[in-house]
């Protein structure tokens, strides 16, 4: 594991570029049509990545009101997390603070909390109150945390394994509940080794792909100059 810490959005972005991350690495894991294979799914992923190392934009082409509502609010959670867990150690990564935790050259993880040593946490702040309580009435382990949401499931669990951890806390937050001890809701998470095994497996297979895409952009490339 490798952690870099950045202090601007830009420097780590740029970081990321082409680089398996926790938030898309559901994306690698549905099953190809056979095994050892990547999804159709998973190709366009390795695809995009290749895209950035070829490319010098950096910012991502795509938000909405729901991502934009979640970072307003991070540090929101992050004081009520202060009060639940008085611990110095706390640290939020994002506004003017960066990280991205390498797992290997290829793929990272870049977490919302860190407390290292003892856990760290993806916040989630719904714009819809339903998925909130829904959450509160429904989301309590692992195996509820899959069944409601497996995206943020893998995203959890990817932050698990590259940071090395034993726990990862997912908090959900909505301000609007007339119960003040339902607006964050904390879900305690554990590592599934079953899962880390298939993310070294579908990261693997990931490679292959980027380094077969590089072949063929570098064969087309040689062509272009040759005529030139």
């Amino acid at each position: 594991m490798k952690i870099l810490e950045f202090k601007s959005e830009e420097d780590w972005l740029q970081s990321k570029k082409g680089k398996f991350s926790a938030s898309n690495i559901h994306r690698l894991l549905t099953n190809g049509k056979k095994p050892g294979e990547l999804s159709v799914g998973a190709k366009t992923y390795c695809f995009e990545l290749f895209t950035e190392t070829i490319s010098q934009d950096i910012y991502p082409s795509f938000t909405n009101q729901s991502m934009e509502h979640g970072k307003d609010y991070e540090y929101t959670v992050v004081e009520h997390l202060n009060k639940l867990y008085p611990l110095d150690e706390i640290l939020h990564f994002g506004s003017n603070h960066f990280l991205f935790a390498l797992i290997n050259e290829h793929a990272g993880a870049s977490p919302d909390v860190l407390c290292l040593d003892k856990f760290g946490a993806e916040i989630k702040c719904p714009t819809s109150k339903a998925i909130h309580v829904d959450r509160i009435l429904n989301v309590f382990d692992n195996i509820s945390l899959k069944e409601h949401d497996a995206q943020i499931y893998a995203q959890i669990q990817f932050n698990l394994k590259c940071l090395q951890m034993d726990k990862w806390l997912f908090l959900s937050y909505y301000e609007g509940m007339n119960d003040p001890e339902f607006i964050l809701h904390e879900v305690e998470i554990t590592p599934d080794l079953e899962m880390h095994k298939l993310m070294e497996e579908k990261i693997n297979l990931g490679i292959i792909e980027m380094n077969r895409l590089e072949s063929v952009y570098q064969s087309k490339l040689y062509m272009k100059r040759s005529q030139s």
